[in-house]
């Protein structure tokens, strides 16, 4: 077993005419990601893949130090051992 851990990354703060603007759109493409990933049964040589954690949802600083509405991700993922 192993946790894939994911930094989603939306749209930068500020970036809309108002602060929140792409809060609601963060929120759609999280509900996007967590369909196609939770619903593909067919990822290859895992046996179970679930969402472990989500966190942080909200203002998220990258490498550079640009803000960004974004969200962390953790999944936990269990694969055959042969």
């Amino acid at each position: 077993m192993y946790t894939l851990n994911y930094v989603f990354l939306h749209s930068e703060v500020g970036s809309g005419i108002s602060a929140f603007d792409g809060y609601s759109d963060l929120m759609a493409k999280l509900e996007l990601i967590f369909k196609a990933i939770l619903s593909n049964d067919v990822v290859t040589g895992a046996v179970d893949f679930k969402l472990q954690s989500v966190s942080n949802v909200g203002v998220i600083t990258d490498p550079a130090g640009l803000d960004y509405w974004g969200v962390l991700l953790s999944f936990r993922v269990l694969e055959y051992s042969q």
